[in-house]
């Protein structure tokens, strides 16, 4: 029976992603820049994404891609801009999505 629930366990692990990186992405929702700690957080969710998307993965079959998503220097480029641009707006997205800061 341990090793039924061992291998449904794995086969999820291969086809989903990680707990860490859900939690990580949740840096495109404006909810995420209205908490407190969302400086000190967002460096190292930075950090998960950027060490999922840039080295190759692993297809279902186990082959390896080759093809790394997202470069690095263009994306180190834009944080500034997101991170201004995400706090910026978030006051008014939340606002009409009815939600109070």
């Amino acid at each position: 029976m341990l090793g039924a629930i061992h291998a449904f366990s794995n086969e999820l692990d291969r086809h989903f992603p990680s707990q860490e990186l859900m939690n990580t992405l949740g840096v495109i929702y404006p909810h995420y820049w209205v908490v407190a700690n969302f400086g000190a957080s967002f460096p190292l969710h930075l950090q998960v994404i950027m060490s999922f998307y840039y080295v190759p993965q692993k297809t279902f079959n186990f082959e390896l891609l080759v093809v790394v998503p997202l470069e690095r220097l263009k994306v180190e480029s834009q944080i500034s801009l997101f991170k201004t641009t995400m706090f910026h707006n978030v006051s008014e997205i939340l606002k009409k999505d009815g939600a109070t800061i």
